[in-house]
């Protein structure tokens, strides 16, 4: 019975959530919420393609096995989906895991199974909200799987703290079997996913469960078939799939690939005067609201200056774990950095709710109907909220599907046999999709496209040995080039036009006109949309 009460409350939240989700989800690609890799994403999951490092091998089959299901909806619509259930279902386990955390530092005399499942409804309903979870459940991204396989981490972790009851582990230990599991997806959908093994493997050494060298074992165990996805990589690329960056089939380009070595030079990226700036920022306190951040940093202290010992592990875990998702999140040279600050969700709501407890507690002392009196106006404060954020990030408005409109009125405009070069990662991967999947036209809903004639590309491709591995260029005689002899992406990007102008039409945007319009070399163009035709001097 008790145990029926606390899946109530998480009943409740995620189906909640997958409603406010689906009513505020996009029609299909889209550029809001910074989204601009959906058009790629939705492409190389609907034709099973190489996606950009790390290649995302996992959420790209489980793409593919959604788009199939849901075969009479529009490829990007189906991925959206499978980001609002996602979401919904990480929200309903987060309400799980709070109402579970209870657990560990209050036994039901204190507080009672039905208080229990109301904080982790609350505290979901806030995580509901939170404008990075909210913003990636209703668009074609990777973050709301990533989100909902961290979850399940936090989860399997508060339920193996409670299991034995907070003194030595659970018995057997089951629960890291299932942590091995869930963080082989984890590294096969991300590899910089691996910092959650950071509060896993301190409560393994502190806090053991029986029979130590076997729950060892199985947890290694566990971790591989999730690394098998990876195998997807090569093998597909072997197959030259239309859209295969990176080349991943040879080991070298493998390896380049699923660490992300073309973004290297992003990766603690800004100074620390921009740091600073980025951690101080009203962004990340807005997210989360003051109300919240003052609980979740009562309820860290409260966890720190408990007297049950054994919990030091897993609030030392959990600390150095936070640090670490801070630190490469706002060090990331990246500007949509926030985003990457997901992990912080599941962890944030556990100390959050240790902090409702702790407060309810207090009221209680004093007033048996205070508790009640706050949870009440904790609700209506999220009530409100939710109201503003409703607006601010809606994704279902038709005026939002500018990615899907410009593939529709873009691809007609272009020749047989064209080559596109963008310096802009929306609209790249948004004429991507169109001439791989198909887009509706916004007036006529006529489907523009697949084009299998069109090519596209980013200018930075073209230093890269793997995109002529491919011959993804199409009429260029691959031998005879060799990316490296440029050091200037504006030769090497008006050397590659050259050539290809002297087989197929060449359209760039105000990106790539920029670079290679250097002193003393123009291109003459010609046509006054976003995508500009070079005209040949011949």
């Amino acid at each position: 019975m008790d145990r029926n009460r606390q899946t109530f409350h998480s009943w409740i939240a995620g189906l909640t959530a997958g409603l406010v989700y689906f009513l505020t989800s996009a029609p299909t690609i889209t550029w809001v919420h910074n989204s601009q890799d959906s058009g790629e994403l939705a492409s190389v999951a609907a034709t099973l393609g190489i996606a950009h490092p790390t290649g995302y091998p996992l959420y790209t089959l489980l793409g593919w096995v959604t788009i199939k299901l849901l075969g009479w909806l529009d490829p990007g619509r189906a991925m959206v989906l499978l980001s609002v259930a996602c979401a919904a279902v990480a929200v309903g386990l987060i309400a799980r895991t709070a109402a579970l955390a209870i657990r560990i530092l209050w036994n039901r005399e204190v507080i009672s199974e039905t208080q229990a499942g109301w904080f982790g409804l609350i505290v979901a309903l806030i995580v509901m909200i939170h404008p990075i979870v909210w913003s990636q459940a209703v668009v074609c991204e990777v973050y709301a799987l990533a989100f909902l396989l961290q979850s399940i981490v936090w989860f399997l972790l508060v339920k193996y703290m409670v299991s034995g009851n907070v003194g030595n582990g659970s018995e057997n230990g089951g629960e890291f079997t299932a942590i091995g599991l869930i963080t082989g997806l984890i590294l096969a959908h991300h590899v910089a996913g691996i910092s959650i093994l950071l509060p896993v493997l301190l409560i393994f050494i502190f806090i053991p469960p029986k029979n130590v060298r076997k729950v060892i074992t199985r947890f290694l165990f566990s971790i591989i078939p999730g690394l098998i996805f990876y195998f997807y990589l090569p093998v597909r690329s072997m197959a030259d799939p239309r859209l295969d960056w990176g080349n991943p089939e040879s080991w070298g380009n493998f390896v380049r690939h699923v660490t992300a070595f073309q973004y290297r030079g992003n990766v603690f990226g800004v100074d620390m005067g921009e740091f600073i700036r980025r951690l101080t920022s009203s962004q990340l306190i807005d997210g989360w609201g003051i109300l919240v951040l003052v609980l979740a940093v009562a309820g860290l202290l409260i966890l720190i200056i408990n007297r049950k010992r054994k919990l030091l592990p897993f609030t030392i875990g959990m600390v150095l774990f936070l640090i670490w998702v801070l630190v490469f999140s706002l060090s990331y040279n990246v500007s949509d950095y926030e985003v990457f600050t997901y992990p912080l969700i599941a962890p944030v709501a556990i100390l959050t709710v240790v902090g409702i407890g702790w407060i309810v507690i207090r009221l209680a002392r004093v007033n048996k109907v205070l508790p009640w009196v706050f949870l009440v106006i904790f609700i209506i404060f999220i009530g409100f909220d939710s109201y503003q954020r409703w607006i601010e990030t809606d994704a279902s408005n038709p005026l939002r599907n500018a990615a899907a409109n410009f593939a529709a009125r873009e691809i007609p405009r272009l020749p047989e046999n064209a080559i596109v070069i963008s310096n802009t990662d929306g609209q790249l991967f948004s004429i991507m999709y169109g001439i791989t999947c198909g887009v509706p036209d916004p007036f006529s809903q006529e489907i523009v496209g697949p084009r299998d004639d069109i090519d596209v590309l980013t200018p930075y491709w073209i230093l890269t040995n793997w995109y002529y591995e491919n011959n993804i260029g199409g009429d260029i005689e691959v031998e005879s080039w060799d990316s490296t002899d440029f050091n200037d992406l504006a030769d090497a990007v008006r050397d590659f036009i050259d050539l290809n102008l002297l087989h197929r039409p060449v359209f760039v945007d105000g990106g790539v006109l920029a670079i290679i319009q250097v002193e003393g070399e123009e291109y003459k163009i010609e046509g006054e949309t976003a995508l500009m035709r070079i005209i040949p001097d011949h």
